[in-house]
């Protein structure tokens, strides 16, 4: 049998066309190096083609072992815990209804449903194709959130709320994973390259700051991003000097939230966000705006018992705080101590499986995305628990699966569908679609 009969025979038994290319390729670099061995040994071309060919034995029975070994795989645990959260985010927000009668839960179950929809066409999806066409969808989902704006701020005066646009709060997030793929084609440059990556994180942040305007979203993209940077460099993604541009990277890491707020408080950041900011460091003298919710919140979790309602009236003086930022403070007040101790545990199961499917992930593409994603879940859960207790900054912030927000559960969903999408082909090689691009 000749090596193009052969390959063909074999790859026929591999489903996952992904997988196809990779192997031929590898097949057809070991059969060459075989051959060229036996030829040294004095056979002719055509004897020593048989012989490689021979050796790697039935192309069936291997065909059938490598489909085994190179199928696409669900992470059926991580999957039910998906699955489990959403239903009880929907009860909780069925069981606030009843005390507001804010009229969310048919919504929240319409959101839940497309989001779980738009998670599995992700999945199917294949991440990869960000690593194919990373610039295209950047600038291409970069237009399409000015464009939101730009369109929403015509038609749609009613989606601002204290001067920001609630409903791009969390689709600028989805940058996280869009410039996990910029630091990736961007393997093997030098400090240019660096530069490069570091201004591709800058836009999204200064969109962040000035088109919602959200500063705790810039200031959130801005630490992630520095994050992964990190990330990069100490796994020897950038021609540069590791120890000190991790150094030089770790310093402005802790600088920039102080920068960031010092400058925003003398230059860019609107009177709401002053006050804001004035509260929480000053709650004494400006305790007004922004800290009447959690003043509230904390009484609410002083009267908390360990199981069951606490008896104290749950609605804070507008709804969407009920429904979305001081969810975790009513499910406390609601259902006890205990269940929110419960809730946090199995949001830090699902974010603890995120951060291990993308750390044992082989694919580098796959692994920066995975962490990207899962440190999006981390710093929103962190920043509303923080915020409920009384000791974090007032924010427009999502508690994953539970807080109501329609763009919010659909990003999450979305980035729980590129995880999934990882682990799912974590066991498929590479095609040469996705080859190494650097820069000089």
């Amino acid at each position: 049998m000749g090596k193009e009969e052969y390959i063909k025979t074999l790859i026929s038994q591999i489903r996952c066309k992904r997988a196809r290319e990779a192997v031929a390729c590898e097949l057809e670099n070991h059969i060459e190096e075989a051959a060229e061995h036996y030829e040294t040994f004095g056979l002719d071309q055509k004897e020593a083609y048989e012989r490689a060919v021979k050796q790697l034995g039935d192309p069936v029975q291997t065909g059938v072992e490598l489909d085994r070994i190179h199928r696409p795989r669900l992470q059926w645990r991580m999957l039910g815990l998906i699955l489990l959260l959403s239903v009880l985010g929907i009860l909780v927000q069925y069981h606030l209804e009843l005390e507001t009668q804010a009229n969310v839960f048919q919504k929240q179950c319409g959101v839940v449903a497309l989001g779980l929809g738009i998670m599995l066409a992700v999945y199917i999806l294949d991440y990869s194709f960000l690593g194919r066409y990373t610039y295209a969808a950047y600038w291409g989902y970069t237009a399409l959130v000015l464009a939101a704006q730009i369109f929403c701020r015509m038609m749609y005066d009613g989606l601002w709320t204290d001067g920001m646009q609630r409903f791009l709060i969390m689709p600028m997030y989805l940058f996280v994973p869009l410039f996990g793929a910029v630091l990736y084609r961007h393997r093997g440059s030098k400090g240019r390259g660096l530069f490069r990556c570091v201004c591709f994180g800058a836009l999204p942040v200064l969109l962040g700051i000035t088109l919602v305007p959200s500063m705790i979203c810039g200031l959130d993209l801005a630490v992630i991003f520095v994050i992964m940077i990190l990330i990069a460099v100490a796994s020897g993604w950038f021609a540069v000097k590791k120890k000190k541009t991790i150094a030089v990277l770790t310093v402005c890491f802790l600088g920039i939230p102080m920068g960031f707020l010092g400058l925003g408080m003398r230059f860019f950041f609107q009177e709401y966000q002053r006050v804001r900011m004035l509260a929480f460091f000053l709650p004494k003298e400006y305790g007004g705006y922004g800290y009447y919710p959690k003043t509230v919140a904390r009484e609410m979790l002083m009267q908390s018992r360990i199981l069951g309602e606490s008896g104290q009236s749950i609605q804070l003086y507008d709804n969407q705080l009920t429904h979305s930022e001081y969810i975790f403070t009513q499910m406390i007040a609601s259902f006890g101590i205990l269940t929110g101790i419960c809730v946090l545990l199995l949001l830090a199961c699902l974010i603890v499986q995120v951060f291990h499917i993308s750390v044992r992930q082989q694919n580098q593409l796959g692994r920066m995305i995975g962490i990207g994603c899962g440190l999006v879940f981390l710093v929103q859960v962190m920043e509303l628990v923080f915020m409920n207790l009384g000791i974090g900054m007032e924010a427009t912030v999502f508690l994953p699966f539970f807080s109501y927000g329609n763009s919010a559960a659909l990003v999450f969903y979305i980035l729980l569908g590129l995880v999934l999408s990882i682990y799912r082909y974590k066991d498929i090689p590479l095609g040469e679609g996705m080859g190494r691009r650097t820069f000089s």
